[in-house]
């Protein structure tokens, strides 16, 4: 009996070694997968490698369509950053469909873990998703559109609730209004903006930038000077040279509309002078063609040909950048290479992972029958010696 104990328990500690290990191995899911591709995306994108990012990202959401576990907080956040990484590249169409696809996901988050939604405040995100999808609307020329996404976020509850989203909808709409050239309206949605207490420097001068170019298009050169001047000191308060440029810019050009060429140059030569580049945007290369106009109105000939070659060729430069695509095909070749590199690699980790799964099974059943046959020829041996027994 002592020597069946023995076995028994030399069986039952292989028993626990194999579970032991069998915990420490377990495998990965495809929904495990997915999300080591999210987090790497969501490295490569705080990193500037966009279109990495976004091929890590495209690539766990495949992942995660065929998996068995939906994490419906982080597919709608999945989606989401998707739709912004599409907006950086312009690609406004495709991210206002993975906000489409985002929505659903965060109104299930909502209904079923409202507790955990009601902790962080999640109800607020639907805001925010009403009002990307209205500013990408606005960037397509969807004004309309873009007006019925952006309307209801104007109430006194999401001034309440999301004050920031609040203000930017607003300003939206504001823009909006303005390309559909109603200045009257777009004047006072920017009006009622910088009534609002609390407003961080950067987006004050955005506001006021706004309403300065409103009052360029009413005729209000002096209101428009007025508020370009507060926006461009705003922003360089705020040390936003971007937008201090094209503040400056435009700064300039109500110079030029008030014929006082002196400080439109004054202006221009103070942005042409900032760290930017010019090739970035098409507002930024403009201060060359102001500095040309500026510069024939004040008597300088030769300087104003000078700006109007220099205007010429940034030009020529910004429409090559805008003609080329995000990247060029051998690099987003080169980049979905990586991406589905790391995919397949964490495809072998959990294929690796199964078969480990596999060999514990194995090993515990094999332990399980090797036990159950030492207790069956245990039993049978007893039962002989017991037999044996009565015999004599």
């Amino acid at each position: 009996m002592n020597h069946f104990l023995k076995r028994t328990l030399a069986c039952l500690s292989v028993l626990l070694i194999a579970f032991t290990s069998y915990s420490q191995t377990k495998p990965s899911s495809k929904y495990e997968i997915g999300l080591d591709l999210y987090k790497e995306s969501s490295k490569e994108w705080k990193s500037q490698s966009g279109i990495k990012a976004y091929l890590l990202a495209t690539e766990a959401l495949k992942v995660w369509a065929t998996a068995d576990t939906i994490d419906y907080y982080n597919t709608y956040r999945l989606h989401r950053d998707i739709a912004t990484m599409l907006a950086k590249f312009s690609r406004y169409q495709e991210a206002v469909s993975h906000l489409e696809l985002a929505r659903p996901y965060l109104v299930e988050h909502l209904d079923r873990f409202p507790s955990v939604a009601k902790k962080h405040n999640d109800s607020k995100l639907l805001s925010e998703v009403d009002y990307f999808e209205g500013l990408y609307h606005r960037h397509l020329g969807n004004y309309e559109v873009s007006l019925e996404k952006l309307m209801p976020l104007t109430t006194s509850d999401v001034a309440v609730k999301n004050p920031s989203i609040y203000a930017q909808a607003k300003n939206q709409i504001g823009l909006s209004y303005f390309h559909f050239t109603e200045y009257s309206k777009a004047e006072s949605y920017f009006k009622d903006l910088l009534k609002m207490s609390d407003l961080p420097i950067a987006e004050k001068a955005d506001y006021l930038h706004n309403l300065g170019n409103t009052y360029l298009k009413l005729g209000q050169t002096e209101n428009a000077i007025d508020y370009l001047k507060q926006a461009a000191t705003l922003s360089e308060s705020a040390n936003k040279t971007t937008d201090l440029v094209v503040n400056l810019i435009d700064l300039a050009d109500a110079y030029l509309l008030a014929k006082d060429p002196e400080n439109a140059l004054v202006a221009a030569k103070k942005a042409a002078a900032l760290k930017v580049d010019v090739n970035g945007q098409p507002k930024r290369f403009m201060l060359y063609r102001v500095l040309e106009k500026a510069s024939y109105q004040t008597g300088n000939t030769a300087n104003a040909i000078a700006f109007g070659d220099m205007f010429d060729k940034h030009f020529k430069d910004y429409n090559l950048i805008v003609s080329k695509v995000i990247d060029n095909e051998a690099s987003l070749q080169y980049e979905l290479a990586i991406a589905e590199q790391f995919r397949l690699e964490q495809l072998a980790i959990a294929q690796e992972q199964a078969n480990r799964k596999q060999w514990t099974i194995a090993l515990v059943a094999f332990g399980l029958i090797v036990v159950m046959v030492f207790a069956f020829k245990q039993l049978y041996s007893s039962r002989k010696k017991r037999l044996g027994a009565k015999l004599i």
